[in-house]
């Protein structure tokens, strides 16, 4: 049973870094840099953000469900488009 899960995390985890890594290499090849400044400004507030808050122990698990939202929101999204 956990094994079952395990593998099924573990390949939903890497078709996301799949999707991360394609729409990057799109953004880096694209003649509108927009994209690409798009990505790092959004990857720099997320970790300022991290870094200079101290969160409590109810928050994480809403912050860390929301994270996942967004990665399956956005990896959905790359799907359609």
């Amino acid at each position: 049973m956990y094994f079952i899960l395990a593998e099924v995390l573990q390949v939903t985890h890497a078709l996301i870094m799949v999707y991360q890594l394609i729409s990057l290499n799109v953004a880096v090849n694209s003649y509108d840099h927009a994209l690409l400044t798009l990505l790092v400004s959004n990857q720099f507030v997320e970790i300022k953000g991290s870094v200079f808050k101290k969160f409590e122990k109810d928050n994480l698990f809403q912050i860390t469900c929301a994270g996942k939202n967004q990665v399956m929101y956005l990896s959905e999204s790359q799907k359609c488009s």
